[in-house]
């Protein structure tokens, strides 16, 4: 991420202190603290759209981070309705712990310079050997991490390709842990469902909640890892290979920026997902969640709907009483 104002790091870094003491504390002040992170980091992200507006950034990231203000300003809104109502919504507090343990990793190797200095010049030295493993980019090497353009980044002499901290995949790999750390994890979610292919289960049943967590993260974070450097590689030879120039000119747009902006981060896009399905598989209990935060447009004036569970929270191995069954989860 390029370089931000002071006063905005203070935000973002007090936001999810606050959320952070929000998740952790157990009396009905917690939910004070979740609307102030929440509502602080939902300022963040729209100052952010704003810079990235103003810097003539891809649609993506104006999209993404233009949407995360109402999204996490709802999501302040509602923490506001069970602090009102001293009631527990598993899945705001799931959002909220995520937010905290991501946030927190992600924003502190962003702003230590020498950390994310040695991360990027990994992944592009790991990124410059898969090119080279299939016989691409031999002569090439890569140069100190420096301020390029604005923004911390390693060349590939040779590439004319930059690689920057939103090259290494490190946003979608803390969010991952981020969702896993945050799960409330319960000895056999499948129980809570109408149809269960009890054959495809058998083995996840007979593991413990922390072995699930471990084997979610071992399906997640090493994958993501390897398709980021597939990713790299790609867009490296697309933009050197000149191949889909033709094509990128009829929609306006240089090379680079249709393979990096429309194949590497639209591929990226699908393949997250086709990940958080495996995940999901694994860890049910994430995509209870996940449900519940939709489900917060239907929270009803007793607090149903979304999760909530008056003056309760689930514990390790039980099932919240205000869980709905997901009958197609488990198929």
């Amino acid at each position: 991420m390029a370089a931000a104002p002071l006063w905005l790091d203070i935000l973002i870094f007090g936001s999810l202190a606050l959320l952070g003491l929000g998740y952790f504390l157990k009396s009905n002040e917690r939910h004070l603290f979740r609307i102030a992170g929440f509502v602080g980091v939902g300022l963040f992200w729209g100052v952010r759209a704003a810079i990235f507006v103003a810097e003539g950034s891809d649609a993506i990231n104006i999209t993404f981070t233009g949407l995360a203000m109402p999204f996490f300003c709802y999501l302040g809104y509602h923490e506001w309705i069970s602090f009102g109502k001293n009631e527990e919504n598993s899945a705001l507090k799931w959002a909220c712990g995520a937010t905290f343990l991501g946030g927190m990793l992600y924003f502190s190797v962003d702003r230590i310079e020498i950390v994310a200095s040695g991360l990027i010049q990994v992944v592009a030295w790991q990124s410059l050997w898969l090119m080279n493993l299939f016989g691409y980019g031999s002569g090439w090497t890569v140069g100190p991490t420096g301020q390029l353009g604005g923004e911390l980044g390693a060349p590939i002499e040779g590439s004319g390709v930059v690689i920057i901290l939103g090259c290494t995949s490190y946003e979608a790999i803390v969010i991952f842990l981020g969702a896993v750390f945050a799960a409330q994890m319960r000895a056999d979610p499948w129980a809570d469902y109408a149809r269960v292919n009890e054959a495809k289960v058998a083995k996840l049943r007979a593991l413990t909640p922390e072995r699930r967590k471990l084997l979610g993260l071992l399906y997640t974070v090493p994958v993501i890892w390897v398709l980021n450097l597939i990713r790299n590689a790609s867009v490296i030879y697309l933009y050197n290979s000149h191949s889909l120039d033709g094509t990128a000119a009829s929609f306006g747009m240089t090379g680079f920026e249709f393979a990096h902006v429309l194949l590497g981060k639209g591929l990226s896009f699908v393949a997250l997902i086709a990940i958080a399905f495996v995940l999901f598989k694994t860890c049910p209990e994430i995509l209870d969640n996940v449900n519940g935060l939709m489900d917060l447009v239907r929270r009803g004036q007793k607090g149903k709907g979304g999760g909530g569970e008056a003056k309760k929270e689930p514990t390790e191995g039980a099932r919240p009483p205000s869980a709905e069954p997901l009958p197609q989860a488990a198929e």
